[in-house]
């Protein structure tokens, strides 16, 4: 119960960042990206945060990717099966092109597009159709390739383990295989594929904001930072402020699940095997968790409170 407690003021926190990119007549619609690894939560997280959004009187526009799958024979290949997916899964360029650009910058779009559920061998026509929006809620695997980074105005991550995310697309049966096919497919492409985004386009690290979607995870929160990420200037970051909370004792990191904000996978694996690490807290502005994960251990920050978990003494020994 209380771990969905602060999930739920997580997706309140989050969708009033969100809120609050919004400009008084805006000429163009805020983009926020919601993406992760398969079955880490996307959809379901999309719908909160459209949902909370909606609430408080902002029109959202919610894009669910899946409809822009290529067929199987397109998007699956015998041959490097996880590189093939990860290249061909999606025809993302086109929803770029065709749908996302006009209704953001338009901020209204009437579109007959081809659409292609999981499991069709055919495309259907199906009609996007999205009125004056203020904000734009794109949900999808893949979605933070380096070639549409930058268009997005935040970035948001699902974190989620691949055992928990295997766990969840066998409950759910969505492709109408068998638990054994299921989880030959997430072992032999799809999670592959995953790997691959997440090291050709550091797709974890470079979101704005890493939201912990899984229990196995030491935090089950929200890290990381809004400020309008294709408008913000990427600018060098000042020195920071330290939390006077800084030299409080923390339980140890954890072999797996270790705290969802993106840098602390790879901060533990390029130092080797971090043992000891100190909370800090650091004002964050105009920096997003790309410059986070570069920057941790120089200590350049600036505005927005920051939080990364540990145990003892300081992280800089360890990168």
């Amino acid at each position: 119960m209380e771990r969905s407690q602060e999930r739920s003021a997580d997706i309140g926190a989050l969708a009033e960042r969100i809120r609050k990119l919004l400009r008084p007549a805006p000429a163009h619609a805020v983009l926020a990206g919601i993406s992760g690894i398969d079955a880490s939560g996307k959809g379901w997280l999309s719908d909160q945060l459209a949902n909370r959004l909606g609430a408080a009187g902002v029109r959202v526009a919610l894009i669910h990717a899946d409809g822009w799958l290529n067929l199987p024979d397109v998007r699956f290949g015998a041959e490097r099966p996880g590189r093939h997916f990860y290249e061909h899964a999606l025809r993302l360029d086109e929803m770029f092109e065709s749908l996302i650009i006009p209704l953001v910058t338009q901020r209204s779009v009437r579109l007959e597009a081809a659409y292609a559920e999981e499991t069709a061998t055919e495309f259907r026509r199906h009609l996007w159709e999205y009125e004056d929006v203020d904000v734009v809620l794109v949900e999808s695997i893949f979605l933070l390739k380096r070639a549409h980074r930058s268009l997005f105005d935040v970035a948001i991550w699902a974190d989620c383990t691949f055992d928990t995310a295997l766990e969840r697309a066998i409950a759910r049966g969505q492709e109408g295989l068998s638990a054994a096919d299921t989880k030959r497919a997430y072992e032999t492409i799809y999670f592959p594929a995953q790997r691959i985004h997440m090291e050709r386009d550091d797709a974890r690290n470079r979101a704005d904001v890493v939201f912990g979607n899984d229990p196995r995870l030491t935090i089950f929160s929200v890290r990381g930072n809004i400020s309008g990420g294709a408008s913000r200037s990427r600018a060098e970051p000042t020195t920071p402020t330290t939390h006077p909370s800084s030299a409080t004792q923390h339980p140890p990191l954890r072999a797996e699940g270790v705290a969802p904000w993106s840098v602390s996978e790879s901060a533990l694996l390029r130092a080797g095997g971090m043992k000891r690490a100190s909370e800090f807290r650091y004002e964050v502005e105009r920096v997003g968790i790309s410059t986070v994960a570069r920057a941790l251990l120089s200590r350049k920050f600036e505005a927005a409170w920051f939080t990364w978990a540990g145990n003892g003494s300081a992280a800089e020994d360890a990168w």
